[in-house]
């Protein structure tokens, strides 16, 4: 019985710890209604682009285990793409129909628990509970950060600048606002960050524990779950067998297991950047994703300072980093930090290919793991002391700044907030999913001059984007000028020509609104039915229009024509 209310309080206490993780979707929502505006649920610009993915799964038709890029408009789009929590996610939104953003909220805190519950089991690997001291210790894993809102606050004390409130001041000097996430817990506020780190953190406790095939079964799921995640476990992963069976000399890393780690890493490169690379229509994309994110000098001090200099305590001489070094699991979090490390700066030695995507925490939490029994000691050093023990307070605070300003930010600037629309979304979802299509797995091309609905016309219905998601669609800004000037100018989109078509007016969005909505029906109706199509009103409201233009040539002549 005793035992039983352990584990409850247990779970409890890894719910209480996931919770922060909800408050920017509080926000979103808070924020969407003092605006008079509609919240999506997706309080981030990539987030819908994951439930468009998961109904790709069905909008065939039938099922399929894999699926294609849905801001990829064109019939051969290839399916390509695969990963298992996109294909279950696609299950369940099929059959409870639930809304996309609810089922997406529910996975991320469901993973978020999860994700703490395995951190609480990774942390007593390296820092045995001693004392109450300990859930401090904790808490600061989960939610410590860096000095970034310290920086800001000084900042704002020796330089300040009128044009700047006091949120501008917190995370100026956290890339993107805060919103990359260099340590644990800020990760859970994302589902799919919340899922890989799940997984991360699992794979990390079993080679922990010495259980090397365990750990490999789950870089198995995590390569096939993510492609920088993946190949960031597995490099660890591979690194750390092969050192302590060679350098270390351990007998309890067997050959096999390097083997199948070594092949795993190959295998996941062999997918993402050859195999993947085969295909014109990822390459186009893969172009797009080559960007120079990368962490400058200033940020990496910031934002990992705090957990290197108790990092550094631990290892401080050559007799404690020998004593250190002597046990495996601690060389585990020596080559965790380096390799992470190295992917997080790759740009110093190959072509920078988003470098931030390595950080998301993984080279803060090898730090902190090596500095957490320094940590614990010296709260134990204080708690033992009665005038300094309300320091440990002090120092769970400056550990908890950086993830406690953030979240205060989240809820009093709602400028984070990218998904929120003027127009009723979902009475235009609605009108897309109703529109008359000639077979029940026909795709239609979705054309509008606002990018939110057209791209969350992805997730809510089983239809195409012309110009959805910015890094996700073919050649994004040409097919801007092109929606523009169709809109604008009723000039017809000829790399649309026999595609039918469902074009969204929307009157709180660019180049209309209600004084020029009825011009520019007439103009998008003339301009269609110039070009061979039939054109059917499908709503109209004070905000929006929807039309279905579907060409006049047959489905049948289509597809003779697509052989020819």
């Amino acid at each position: 019985m005793d035992g039983e209310k352990s584990t409850s309080l247990k779970w409890l206490w890894c719910i209480v710890l996931a919770l922060p993780s909800l408050l920017p979707l509080a926000m979103h929502f808070h924020f969407a209604n003092s605006a008079d505006e509609f919240g999506t649920g997706f309080i981030q610009n990539d987030q819908p682009y994951y439930m468009a993915n998961a109904r790709e799964h069905f909008d065939a038709g039938k099922i399929s285990l894999t699926y294609k890029n849905p801001n990829d408009w064109r019939r051969d789009s290839p399916r390509i793409y695969f990963q298992p929590q996109t294909l279950f996610l696609g299950f369940v939104q099929k059959f409870t129909g639930a809304d996309p953003a609810l089922i997406f909220a529910i996975f991320g805190f469901v993973f978020a628990v999860l994700t703490v519950r395995v951190a609480w089991s990774l942390l007593l690997e390296f820092v045995p509970r001693a004392d109450d001291s300990w859930f401090a210790n904790l808490a600061m894993f989960i939610w410590g950060g860096g000095l970034f809102a310290v920086a800001g606050l000084a900042t704002m004390l020796i330089a300040p600048q009128s044009d700047l409130a006091l949120y501008d001041y917190l995370t100026m000097y956290d890339p993107f606002q805060g919103w990359w996430f260099l340590n644990l817990g800020r990760n859970l506020v994302f589902p799919m960050e919340a899922w890989y780190h799940f997984l991360f953190l699992g794979g990390a406790l079993m080679l922990a524990r010495g259980k090397h095939f365990a750990a490999i079964a789950i870089g198995l799921l995590i390569s096939i779950s993510h492609p920088f995640t993946g190949v960031e476990f597995l490099a660890i992963m591979t690194a750390w067998l092969f050192l302590e069976r060679i350098f270390w000399q351990q007998k309890s890393t067997s050959w096999i297991s390097i083997a199948a780690s070594l092949v795993l890493l190959v295998l996941h490169v062999g997918y993402y950047q050859v195999w993947l690379g085969t295909f014109p229509t990822h390459r186009e994309l893969h172009e797009v994703w080559e960007l120079a994110w990368e962490l400058k000098a200033v940020d990496m001090i910031l934002g990992y300072g705090l957990v290197a200099a108790f990092a550094f305590w631990t290892c401080r001489s050559s007799t404690q980093s020998a004593s250190f070094l002597s046990q495996s699991k601690h060389r585990l979090l020596v080559v965790w930090f380096a390799v992470a490390f190295l992917l997080a700066n790759h740009e110093f030695f190959m072509k920078s290919v988003q470098p931030l995507h390595f950080t998301r925490g993984y080279v803060w939490m090898p730090l902190f793991l090596i500095g957490a029994s320094s940590l614990q000691r010296l709260t134990q050093y204080f708690n033992d002391r009665g005038p300094f023990k309300y320091a440990t307070w002090v120092l769970v605070l400056l550990m908890l700044l950086d993830n406690a300003t953030w979240l205060s930010v989240c809820s009093i600037d709602g400028r984070h907030n990218s998904a929120h629309s003027k127009t009723d979304f979902r009475a235009v979802m609605a009108v897309l999913n109703e529109a008359p299509r000639e077979t029940t797995n026909e795709k239609l091309v979705v054309v509008s001059n606002s990018r939110l609905l057209s791209y969350l016309a992805t997730t809510y219905t089983p239809h195409d984007a012309f110009c959805g998601h910015g890094y996700l669609t073919p050649d994004v800004q040409q097919s801007e000028r092109k929606v523009s000037a169709l809109i604008s100018g009723g000039a017809f989109i000829e790399s649309l020509d026999g595609y039918p078509q469902l074009v969204v007016l929307d009157f709180n969005g660019p180049s209309v609104d209600t004084k020029t909505a009825a011009e520019t029906k007439n103009r998008l109706r003339t301009c269609y039915e110039e070009n061979g199509y039939e054109v059917a009103e499908l709503e109209s409201s004070d905000s929006f229009a929807v039309f279905q233009c579907t060409p006049a040539v047959s489905r049948q002549q289509l597809g003779n024509s697509d052989e020819n």
